[in-house]
Order: structure tokens, then sequence, then C-alpha cells
């Protein structure tokens, strides 16, 4: 196991240079990963930059012989679970399409309507930054409270309320007022 004493700067700074060693040679390959699993470029770029900054926070418990390996297993895992995110979101947003057809009262052109807000929120939502879309779609998705969600994305809690804040800000200035 690499153990260096990280109280020395300059152990401190061999390791920050073989991490950055290792983004140079394996993170393309780690993006094309996070890309065939995701289908979204920032996705995938989340996944790799998620997967060093955990590299980064455990690089004392993985051998050297390991790196590679646990740096390819971790990318996937971070995409899959930035896929399942987005799969969940899909899912809401295809259920609450549907639910207006579940009140026999509502006109049609109310459905309609109802259809094209939804439409548009889906697409306001999909416009957001990757980082504000994701929060946005773990709490309607998963209905997860913030301190679950920045457990989950191993951020600070204040980051994943800015990013909703500000993700809420622009859906605001996109969409009329009486659709959020």
């Amino acid at each position: 196991m690499n153990s260096p004493d990280r109280t020395d700067g300059s152990s401190a700074n061999l390791i920050a240079e073989k991490i950055a060693a290792l983004h140079v040679e394996c993170s393309e390959q780690l993006l094309r990963l996070a890309w065939a699993i995701v289908r979204d470029w920032g996705f995938a770029a989340d996944a790799v930059q998620e997967t060093f900054a955990l590299f980064a926070q455990k690089y004392d418990t993985i051998e050297a012989a390991h790196q590679r390996g646990w740096l390819f297993k971790t990318v996937q895992f971070q995409a899959l679970n930035l896929r399942r995110s987005q799969l969940r979101s899909n899912q809401l947003i295809d259920r609450l399409r549907e639910e207006p057809t579940a009140y026999s009262t509502h006109s049609m052109s109310v459905m309609q309507e109802q259809s094209e807000q939804i439409e548009q929120l889906r697409r306001a939502i999909d416009d957001l930054p990757p980082d504000q879309r994701q929060v946005v779609q773990l709490r309607l998705a998963d209905v997860q409270g913030f301190a679950e969600i920045a457990e989950q994305l191993k951020l600070p809690l204040g980051t994943v309320l800015s990013r909703m804040r500000l993700a809420l800000e622009k859906l605001r200035r996109k969409l009329p007022a009486d659709e959020l």
C-alpha cells in the first residue's frame, strides 16, 4: 500500500503528480467508458471528475498495481449511478405526462396544456448545467432531502443547496411563473 507521510509537502506534491499523471494517462479512456454508459458527455465528465476526487481521497489505500483498475471500476459505478438518476428522472417525467389522463373531469384542452407545460419543464431541466440538473433530478425523481443528495454526491450541503438555488433561478427565468 502507498502510505507516504502526508504532512511532508514533498510527499503531497509527489502524490499530486502521480494522480495528475494517471489523469493524463487514463482520463480519455475513462470518459469514453462513462459516455458508453450515460450517453451524455456532461454526465460522463462528471463521472470521471467524481472518480478522480474519490481516488485522491483514497489514494493511500489503493495499491499502485491496482490503481488503473480501481479508476475504471469506479468510473463505471459513477456512470451507472448517474444513468440510474437519469432513468428515474425520465420515468418521473413520463409519469407526469401520463397523469393528466387520469382525471376524467379535465377537458382535453386542459390536459394538452398540462402536457405542454410538463414538456417545457422537462426541456428547461435538460438545459440546466449538468451539476445543477443532477441535483434537481435527485430532488424531484428520488424525492431525496438535500442532506441525502449531498451525501450521495459527496458534496458539501451548501454546494448542493447553491446548485438547487441556481437551477431554480434559471427555471424561473425560463418558464412562466404559473408553471413553477
